[in-house]
């Protein structure tokens, strides 16, 4: 017979401290729950105990404490985003029938003594599990001690038995209290006998056995080890009581209470549920479950119906959804109790026009791609659950339909075994009633209903529409950069004096570090990094490192973007079709993929050479407009530092006048080098730049860099306030807000770990700035869709890329297009700064820049 006890607190506190920050996406912490409940089954498995129980520490005055009041003193407060997570735990064990054993003011470890102490002579196999050594103490000829560290991807052990421990640990078992009476124990402040290292108290206990001995032997111990041992007694023996696990407190329960029982799975299923552990459910089957899980998803009686006509509809207000699978659209309308489905794409487009009839989707663009949508003006009363979602939460890792079933509904539509996708319909609406409710709780109306809706029937047409490719021009530049790349190759192998594999980090790290003996700059587990912040080091140390620079440019030139274009070009239409994604950023930037049009290369020229490639249809113009420094404007107004504000509405190069204030001169005398330190600094201030960072960037002392920020906000100092404020809201709140009150949640505000608390300050900082900045463009680019609409004008938005908007016009119409561009960007939003944006055309995007 077995029994297995787990240490609960110790257990929790190791995996909180473990594992990454982990949230639902409602953000309730669950790091601490995950990897707690991962050691649980762990050992419920493998262990298969007979009888099992975890044991908790419980509040009230310590009894240790009461003694020594220093007692754990050096232990901060128990993180909020674990405490939070407490309560889960303890349902989860509940859920799985295991009895949760405490005692007012005593620890995990004095309760799983006692039951040790009342249980050990009964012909009983006792396993601890546990995160630390203190249980140590415990082990007996039929007592074990697993030592378990836990992490994402597996759980290892460091298995303790009576004949191992003084192998392992440099003690026997009974001698472990002593062990800690002399060196203490700094986790919980037991103090020891100053000056004794583990070494000699060793070798003490090897000799003498126990503390009492030591001190009954003092006068055959060496003159200095006895003098600290003197000085030191009465620490020794209180520190040996403080060790000393209690194993008679009056715990009133029996064996019989302590038996492995058959789990609610039900309740366990729906806590799984609710905290997202999407691999849990996986792992325990549950999919699979009987009848009485099946009931947690609950579906009003309905009939299929095929839809052959939008008269068939009652309602006002229907749920769509579209199988991919299937090639199916399913409706349904709950006042006549029937989904509908239909592969007819024609009905469900005159559904989606229709102005009397509410409709609530998921994924709409997806949606209108599906019915090749004609106009995507003619839309009407359309919501999605989809950006509903984003709205509420901008961080989330997946917005697909099943997670936010799991999420905001706490069901697994996995479960649905018949009709799943009818299912899945009727449940979209008790989905859109719980995110609209939030939507409205938080405020999230404008940037919903004003920014996110409109924003997808011109992004639906932005995609159909596409960017024109010139094929031969692709063809020319891509030989260009291959014979580039082809002279690189000669020049890097007759330098290193061998041919190698340029692209192999361990093959160029040993030309650079072993056979040119290149300073290492820095390690990784598998050798010498040769990253890009290492080659930029390295720039001026050898002729070789430039060239190995180029070639990494070239290359990446040449397989992302001449490669990759020509592979994305629609042999139908001539034109690469970017899929543009409203839910790819936490910032509320747009993301583009397949092929992502965001990111070809504009800093140097010889990536923006491939720009000559996108060009307009035969008549028509590119016209790029382009917002100047939004993000610094945005930062005037959301500061109000009047000397931010006054340049900006003076019309300055902001950063010659900011050159002129950090650097104490005149504008007039401000030279490049210092104009670009201060734009360094400008654009750094907005994402929380450090000296460090800025150093590097400019490459400039630390001293230096600290100097010029410090100066920055001398000359700025609502900018500093500013940024401090807005920290200070995130750490408060777990979140920060744009200028309409898009959130985002800053997890690792609060962590512990200084690295990920430094980074989630930066990004407080910079997403009221950015999302703002992604705000005015989105409200800029639904403003100017509607006025080429209303002007019954040919020209199309065809490509945003960040602060720039390219719109395709026919020749004729480009001077209309320019004012209208101007115009409407412009005047998106009334800030204390003026919006201004630079309007360019060209026969292709290069010439436009």
């Amino acid at each position: 017979m077995k029994l297995v006890i787990f240490d609960g607190n110790s257990i929790l506190y190791r995996a909180f401290f473990a594992l990454p920050e982990l949230t639902t996406s409602n953000n309730i912490p669950t790091n601490a729950i995950y990897g707690f409940l991962n050691v649980l089954l762990k050992y419920l498995d493998s262990e298969k105990p007979d009888y099992v129980a975890v044991a908790f520490d419980k509040k009230g005055r310590a009894a240790r404490k009461s003694e020594y009041e220093e007692y754990k003193a050096n232990r901060k407060p128990m993180p909020d985003s674990l405490q939070i997570q407490i309560p889960y735990v303890r349902e989860i064990i509940s859920a799985l029938n295991i009895p949760v054993l405490e005692y007012e003011g005593y620890e995990a470890d004095d309760v799983i003594g006692t039951l040790v102490n009342r249980l050990k002579d009964q012909n009983l196999d006792i396993v601890i599990i546990t995160g630390d050594r203190d249980t140590l103490q415990l082990l007996d000829k039929n007592v074990i001690v697993k030592i378990v560290t836990t992490r994402f991807d597996k759980t290892t052990e460091d298995l303790y038995t009576v004949e191992n421990v003084k192998e392992k640990y440099g003690v026997f078992a009974h001698q472990v209290v002593d062990y800690k009476a002399l060196v203490g124990d700094a986790s919980d402040n037991i103090p020891g006998v100053k000056g004794i290292g583990d070494k000699t108290a060793i070798k003490l206990l090897e000799e003498y056995q126990t503390l009492e001995n030591i001190y009954q032997n003092l006068k055959n111990i060496k003159d200095s080890l006895r003098e600290k041992l003197e000085a030191g007694k009465d620490m020794a023996f209180l520190s040996k009581r403080l060790a000393t696990i209690i194993c008679d407190l009056p715990i009133e329960v029996t064996l019989e209470e302590l038996k492995t029982r058959e789990w609610d799975k039900k309740k366990l299923y729906q806590i799984l549920l609710q905290l997202e552990f999407k691999s849990f459910i996986k792992r325990l089957g549950f999919s699979e479950e009987i009848e009485e899980i099946k009931q947690a998803v609950q579906l009003p009686k309905f009939n299929m119906k095929k839809l052959c006509d939008i008269s068939e509809i009652k309602g006002k207000e229907i749920y769509l959804l579209y199988s991919g699978d299937e090639g199916l659209f399913y409706i349904y309308d709950q006042l006549s109790s029937a989904v509908f489905t239909t592969a007819d794409k024609g009905i469900v487009e005159k559904l989606l026009k229709d102005q009397g009839i509410q409709k609530v989707v998921y994924d709409l663009k997806n949606i209108l791609h599906k019915v090749d949508f004609d106009d995507a003006c003619q839309l009407k009363n359309c919501n999605d659950v989809m950006l509903a979602s984003y709205v509420l939460d901008s961080t989330r890792s997946s917005y697909d339909l099943e997670t936010l079933f799991i999420s905001y509904l706490n069901t697994d539509i996995a479960i649905i075994k018949e009709n799943r996708w009818a299912g899945a319909t009727i449940l979209l609406r008790n989905l859109w009633d719980e995110l609209s409710k939030l939507i409205d709780l938080n405020s999230c109306q404008y940037v919903y209903e004003n920014i996110e809706i409109p924003l997808v029937p011109i992004l639906y047409e932005m995609e159909k529409i596409g960017f024109k490719v010139d094929k031969n021009t692709l063809q020319e530049y891509t030989k260009e950069i291959e014979s580039k790349l082809l002279k690189l190759e000669t020049q890097i192998y007759q330098i290193a004096g061998e041919w190698f594999n340029i692209n192999s980090p361990k093959q160029l790290s040993y030309v650079l570090f072993e056979k040119l003996k290149l300073p290492v700059v820095k390690k990784t587990k598998t050798g010498y990094s040769t990253d890009a912040e290492v080659l930029e080091e390295l720039y001026d140390k050898h002729e070789i490192i430039p060239l190995i620079l180029d070639y990494r440019m070239y290359t990446k030139i040449l397989t992302t973007y001449c490669q990759g274009l020509m592979q994305s070009i629609n042999p139908a239409t001539g034109r690469v079709h970017s899929n543009f994604i409203q839910t790819g950023t936490a910032t509320g930037r747009l993301a583009s993929a397949e092929p992502n049009l965001q990111n070809i290369p504009v800093k140097y020229d010889e990536g923006r050479l491939i720009r000559k490639a996108f060009v307009p249809e035969e008549g028509y113009v590119l016209i790029d407009a382009d917002y100047s420094q939004i993000e610094l404007r945005i930062l005037a107004h959301i500061s109000e530092d009047e000397r931010l504000i006054n340049a900006f509405k003076n019309n300055l190069d902001i950063h010659s006048q900011t050159a002129a204030e950090i650097f104490g001169v005149d504008v007039s005398q401000v030279t490049p080098t210092m104009r670009s330190q201060a734009k360094a600094v400008n654009f750094g201030i907005i994402y929380g730049i450090s000296d460090y960072g800025l150093s590097r960037d400019i490459k400039i002392s630390r001293k230096e860099a600290a100097e010029f920020i410090n100066r920055y906000f001398e000359k700025y100092p609502k900018v500093k306030e500013y940024l401090d404020n807005v920290v200070k809201f995130a750490r408060e709140n777990g979140f920060v807000l744009t200028l309409f009150n898009r959130k985002r949640y800053i997890k690792d505000i609060k962590s512990t770990n200084k690295n990920l608390r430094s980074y989630a300050e930066r990004i407080a900082m910079n997403s009221p700035i950015q999302g703002s900045a992604a705000d005015i463009m989105k409200i800029a680019m639904i403003r100017v869709y509607r006025r080429l609409k209303e002007n019954n004008l040919k020209s199309r938005i065809i490509l945003q890329v960040h602060d720039e908007l390219l719109i395709e016009s026919p020749y004729e119409e480009k001077e209309i297009v320019k004012e209208v561009v101007k115009t409407e960007m412009e005047n998106a939003v009334s800030l204390k700064v003026p919006l201004v944006v630079e309007v360019k055309e060209g026969s292709n995007w290069y010439e436009t820049k």
